[in-house]
């Protein structure tokens, strides 16, 4: 899987050294929170990976992931 990863550039999401954005980012202009458009393509992403993660599980190892909600934690 790492090496399937790597060849996307995808293996970011489940390196624990690779930083995820903040999920909100000051405005720039009134200096509110707002959503972070990286962390939301992070996310995205990751959850396509935890699907793609998921079925490809067999069901004693899928028991032991359920309740896992990104792919670097089920990694």
């Amino acid at each position: 899987m790492v090496f399937i990863l790597k060849s996307h550039k995808l293996y970011k999401y489940v390196d624990p050294d690779h930083p995820i954005p903040s999920p909100q980012i000051s405005d720039p202009t009134t200096n509110d929170l707002i959503p972070n458009p990286a962390f939301e393509e992070w996310e995205s992403v990751d959850q396509t990976l935890l699907t793609w993660i998921h079925a490809t599980l067999t069901d004693p190892v899928h028991s032991q992931v359920l309740g896992l909600h990104s792919a670097r934690k089920v990694q």
